[in-house]
């Protein structure tokens, strides 16, 4: 039991030096670094200023809707269509 103990009190001692020599870099930084702006698209997030924004919206959201409900429904009827009910 002895040598046991002896093993862990080494384990212990190490510890901190083990602990002490992890080192990391920094990290890489792209492009403008100093710059914390989003320079390449200005005006992306401004949906006032798109043209035919109501038509695009209106799309956008009948596409969810229609993605959310019918996979779903999808689902069950070809898994009903595999089993024969």
């Amino acid at each position: 039991m002895s040598s046991v103990a002896a093993v862990a009190r080494q384990a212990l001692r190490q510890a901190p030096k083990a602990a002490k020599s992890i080192q990391t870099s920094a990290p890489k930084s792209s492009g403008y670094g100093s710059d914390p702006h989003y320079l390449h698209a200005e005006h992306m997030y401004e949906p006032w200023n798109m043209t035919s924004r109501k038509v695009k919206f209106g799309v956008g959201c009948t596409a969810i809707v229609v993605g959310g409900f019918g996979i779903p429904f999808f689902a069950v009827w070809w898994q009903r269509s595999k089993s024969g009910v």
